[in-house]
């Protein structure tokens, strides 16, 4: 599978943001979306995606902003609809869910929940409009993020 990653290939904190996921599923109010966007940010590489390209996208957005515009709130969010419209680049977006499969079947025996989840997040290909492609999005808001939270 071109792009897939390897064992050694992912960070150590991916293991304990399974494990995290795992617990916050295990709840009655589990709140699963952060867990996408912490886990589709950090495959974004493997993705294919020039990540310090992607933050230089980020930071010049946030930088040119209007300031009366930042009172309205949701920089976040209008930076992350760009920025997902901006990056979709081939094969970005099939790669991406391509790790998100991968990573479901390593954790289908260690961690079920997070595996099935995970899974559920990268069925099917990409639909045709990034913003309504869930694992994307959830990448460029967490990408959007480390330039707005940077900003305040």
């Amino acid at each position: 599978m071109p792009g897939a990653a390897s064992e050694d290939q992912l960070p150590a904190w991916i293991d304990e943001l399974a494990d995290a996921l795992e617990g916050e599923l295990g709840s009655e109010d589990a709140d699963t979306e952060r867990f996408l966007a912490a886990l589709a940010l950090g495959l974004l590489p493997l993705a294919e995606v020039d990540v310090p390209e992607a933050i230089g996208h980020a930071r010049t957005y946030v930088a040119n902003f209007p300031v009366p515009g930042r009172a309205l709130g949701d920089l976040d969010e209008r930076a992350a609809t760009w920025l997902a419209q901006l990056l979709d680049r081939p094969p970005a977006r099939t790669l991406l869910r391509e790790q998100l499969r991968q990573l479901s079947a390593t954790w289908a025996e260690s961690r079920p929940l997070a595996a099935e989840h995970v899974g559920a997040w990268a069925s099917g290909p990409p639909p045709a409009d990034p913003l309504q492609d869930a694992p994307w999005r959830a990448a460029m808001l967490a990408l959007a993020r480390t330039q707005t939270e940077a900003d305040e």
